[in-house]
């Protein structure tokens, strides 16, 4: 039952995906007039409805803050499903490892609809990155960075890349952070795991809980001091998560 389940749920993500891709596309054929935001109004509108059907329970609470401007929006990272809750409720480029490029169809359609790819271990392709972030920005298109570079399944996240932080002090770009945390440590999708194994283990279950805050803006100060100020704010709110979670007398094994 739980691999049927899962099996239905992949197929269900990958159909509705091909079949929003295609819309998009279409449309952008036949109107000269619509662009990136509306390929991101799309996308935007296909994760909310794709979250609850493939069994995610999401739990979304905070309010975005009033922007006047293009930011960059930080979340911690536990798995390939955190992009899609932050885009339930953000308009943004995100920004994901390289390798997410060359899986079949995922990769074409985030690259399609707006992802900022990133060789991590390359500085040349770090140093691209960032400047592609800039000109997103200045596009007035918001951003979405995991600056750990990497995911975790612990309670606190691991240690912050700078390169966005530098980014935000020299724009004056206000940064809002975004904490994520599973119900269970055996959602995060860590180590040498293979995607599909890992995905119809964690989607096979009836239900995926999953809680994700929307914090304080952030604006202003050295790098170091806007690197310290969003992650000191989400590893203190994956505290607080996982204390709601032990309220509602979920066990995380």
């Amino acid at each position: 039952m739980n691999k049927i389940r899962a099996g239905y749920r992949f197929f269900l993500f990958m159909f509705t995906a091909s079949m929003t891709l295609l819309r998009i596309m279409l449309n952008l054929k036949l109107s000269s007039s619509k662009g990136q935001d509306y390929i991101l109004n799309e996308r935007r509108k296909w994760v909310r409805k794709i979250i609850p059907r493939v069994g995610v329970k999401l739990d979304m609470t905070g309010t975005l803050p009033d922007l006047d401007q293009a930011a960059i929006f930080v979340q911690n990272h536990k798995s390939y499903f955190d992009p899609v809750t932050a885009l339930k409720l953000v308009k943004a480029m995100p920004v994901s490892k390289a390798e997410i490029s060359s899986w079949p169809l995922i990769g074409f359609m985030a690259s399609y609809t707006g992802v900022l790819f990133v060789q991590r271990e390359d500085k040349s392709s770090r140093a691209a990155t960032l400047l592609g972030m800039e000109k997103e920005l200045e596009k007035g298109n918001h951003v979405l960075i995991y600056p750990e570079g990497t995911t975790t399944d612990e309670a606190k996240t691991l240690q912050f890349k700078l390169g966005a932080f530098r980014l935000a002090s020299r724009l004056n770009i206000p940064i809002i952070p975004m904490s994520i945390e599973f119900s269970k440590d055996e959602d995060a999708w860590v180590g040498s795991t293979l995607f599909l194994p890992h995905f119809f283990k964690t989607f096979g279950k009836k239900e995926v809980y999953v809680k994700s805050t929307i914090g304080p803006k952030i604006q202003g100060g050295s790098p170091e001091e806007l690197l310290e100020k969003t992650q000191s704010w989400i590893d203190n709110d994956i505290l607080k998560i996982r204390a709601e979670f032990e309220a509602e007398g979920i066990s995380r094994s």
